[in-house]
């Protein structure tokens, strides 16, 4: 509680050092573990690329799609992966220390690439090569699971790396 309150009545620019220092490092551990627990599984890639195929070009994926994807998956993108759909990204844009404009422009543009791209295609591959939904999880329901986004993430990683996930209980 006292390096939080630290950072928060610091003002914006303590906030943002911090996060300067931190999410970077952040990024890298989870690439890092993401391709590791990829690596470990890497018979399982060929499956991954025949799910995301098959349920791609399914009958009722490509009306589905048609009816929903456009709206949904444009503002869950904007909004949940980064905040380059919220109108908030321009303040912390607005404290930067930058020499030029572009920098900034660059770095942001960056940070989406990095965040969309990277970091949501990495978590997609580890939670379809588990493909948890398929039956129970260690005991547990896919109905209790689903209800979490970060509960379907550990449930995968749990089923990809049961050695690892044995250590953790």
């Amino acid at each position: 509680i006292i390096s939080c309150s630290f950072i928060i009545l610091g003002g914006i620019r303590r906030v943002a050092a911090y996060s300067n220092m931190l999410v970077p490092i952040k990024a890298v551990l989870f690439c890092s573990i993401s391709m590791i627990i990829i690596l470990i599984n890497l018979p399982l890639v060929p499956y991954f690329f025949k799910e995301v195929f098959v349920g791609a070009f399914a009958p009722h994926a490509i009306f589905g799609g048609m009816i929903g994807t456009a709206l949904a998956q444009g503002v869950k993108r904007g909004l949940m992966s980064n905040e380059a759909g919220q109108g908030t990204i321009t303040m912390a844009a607005a404290v930067a220390d930058n020499d030029h404009p572009c920098e900034q422009g660059f770095v942001q543009s960056l940070g989406v690439f990095f965040d969309t791209m990277v970091i949501c295609i990495m978590t997609g591959f580890i939670v379809v090569m588990a493909h948890v939904w398929t039956g129970s999880i260690d005991g547990q329901a896919w109905d209790s699971v689903k209800a979490s986004k970060i509960t379907v993430y550990l449930a995968s990683v749990q089923t990809l790396v049961p050695a690892y996930a044995a250590n953790l209980v």
